[in-house]
């Protein structure tokens, strides 16, 4: 029997994959479930009218097809960018946790917590942008800056969206590419997350990004300097990435396993002129982020009052995996680090060995549920987000996304999307069935996203946002293997009807 490595690869990495996959749908469904008996009326007929909609859809979807495409196309996008600008114009918040305080300080307002920088230092680079755009936009008051920044949301996510969109039609096809794209829209585009100036949808669209250029760099057709140009645009979203969330340099580290799997087989030759210069740039770009945050005025930062991983390994062990504030208060307390990371590893060891090893395994498959069973991605759960403007209560934006001027989690948003979020799981675990290398490439990275969050701090699906364009890119994948084969056996019934 020939060993096949490409095979053998997708077979293990299906191990975790499905089992994983499996558990998210179920949790979705079950939040499904629950959203469905809590539906008023008015959303019930509105359900009745989509329903209707789109059966009518499907019946005349001859007369559909008429229609011009890139109109219909444009008239969507359209709309979908209308509606984003009304979110951001109505849905301007305070919130009482990380946004917001790095946006005072960003303007050079007081902060409530003092050490906040220090103890977590990955959100310098989030806050050196926005003083950064601060003073590009001239300086506007807070309020007006949080809008701006939405504006530059929408900008951003559109863009990142589009543009890998742009490239899936290339590479695979319109059928896979637009299923990307409106996925995409929906799911994050129109929602509420657009107003929140944190670092969620940055990673999303660095995410998109790094997708983009890995397929560009992909293509046969490439010539010498266009690989150079798109290998220098890697190495420095790989040190964006490290930067602005270091959990997604885990798409690297899923990259770098394709690749020494297709050398193994013989199907890749490594450039050694591409990897010198992708290391040379690495190094040089991260040694320019590093001087500038050694360096910066913004903020002073005590490396000493900083949290070790084992505080977050500690805390994705207790409750839900979720944030654990007792164990934030007791290690602010500890003024010394080593002192502070040996009392957060005495915790973890403390809190496995209280578990032991099944309540441990049964307490990650619950965990993973947490992680990705909500459609809306846990909106109106952080803390409190508090709307601005409350004139603008009675507008749709507020209606759909708030409850008195507070974000929330309502009934009529959270339906819509748990059906989206469903499929687009169950459209994603169906990818299990392909063995190609890019779609290997996905499954390793969003199973290298779950691992973290199950082994770290989690418990909530807002961390979700940053990986979700590897999920919905499988789910294309899914979705145009099940359409094509649909459509193959309708094409073979009609053939023996025709015999």
């Amino acid at each position: 029997m020939k060993f096949n490595i490409q095979s053998l690869s997708n077979k293990f990495i299906n191990i975790f994959f499905v089992f994983l996959g499996i558990l998210s749908i179920l949790g979705a469904a079950s939040l499904l479930r629950n959203d469905l008996f809590e539906l008023s009326g008015e959303m019930v007929l509105a359900i009745d009218i989509a329903t209707i909609s789109i059966v009518l859809i499907i019946l005349l979807r001859k007369d559909f097809q008429r229609l011009d495409n890139k109109v219909t196309y444009l008239l969507v996008l359209t709309a979908i960018f209308i509606w984003q600008c009304w979110i951001v114009m109505t849905m301007t918040s305070i919130t009482k946790w990380d946004p917001t305080l790095i946006l005072y300080k960003a303007i050079g307002h007081p902060i409530w917590d003092r050490n906040y920088f220090s103890i977590y230092p990955n959100n310098l680079f989030l806050l050196s942008a926005e003083h950064f755009l601060w003073l590009i936009f001239g300086k506007p008051e807070l309020v007006l800056f949080i809008k701006e920044l939405g504006f530059l949301n929408i900008f951003l996510l559109d863009f990142s969206i589009l543009f890998l969109g742009r490239i899936l039609r290339k590479n695979y096809g319109k059928r896979l590419s637009n299923f990307y794209i409106l996925a995409s829209l929906l799911l994050i585009g129109c929602s509420p997350w657009i107003t929140i100036p944190y670092s969620d949808i940055w990673a999303f669209c660095v995410s998109s990004l790094n997708m983009s250029i890995v397929l560009l760099l992909t293509h046969q057709e490439n010539t010498k300097l266009k690989t150079s140009i798109l290998t220098g645009f890697l190495s420095l979203l790989l040190v964006v990435s490290y930067f602005l969330k270091p959990t997604l340099v885990i798409f690297y580290i899923a990259l770098l396993i394709i690749f020494l799997l297709q050398f193994v087989k013989g199907e890749r030759r490594m450039s050694v002129k591409v990897v010198t210069l992708f290391v040379i740039l690495v190094v040089a770009f991260f040694a320019a982020f590093s001087f500038y945050k050694k360096n910066t005025n913004l903020v002073s930062v005590d490396e000493n009052k900083s949290f070790s991983l084992f505080h977050f390994a500690a805390m994705g062990i207790s409750g839900r995996g979720g944030y654990n504030p007792q164990d934030t208060f007791k290690d602010k307390s500890i003024k010394n680090y080593e002192n502070r990371k040996n009392r957060d590893l005495r915790v973890l060891k403390k809190r496995f060995n209280k578990m032991g090893p099944t309540a441990y395994e049964r307490f990650l498959m619950n965990k993973q549920i947490y992680n990705t069973e909500d459609g809306t991605f846990t909106w109106g759960n952080e803390a409190d987000t508090t709307m601005v403007d409350k004139s603008l209560s009675q507008t749709l934006p507020r209606r759909l996304f708030t409850v008195k001027n507070r974000a929330s989690r309502t009934n009529s948003f959270s339906f819509v999307m748990q059906v989206i979020w469903l499929l687009t799981l169950l459209f994603m675990v169906y990818t299990c069935f392909n063995e190609e290398w890019m779609v290997q490439l996905l499954k390793y990275t969003v199973i290298g996203f779950f691992f973290f969050l199950l082994l770290f701090e989690g418990g909530r699906s807002r961390y979700v946002i940053q990986f979700l364009p590897f999920i919905i890119l499988l789910a294309s994948f899914g979705f145009d293997s099940f359409i094509s084969k649909y459509l193959r056996k309708n094409n073979q019934l009609a053939t023996n009807l025709d015999e």
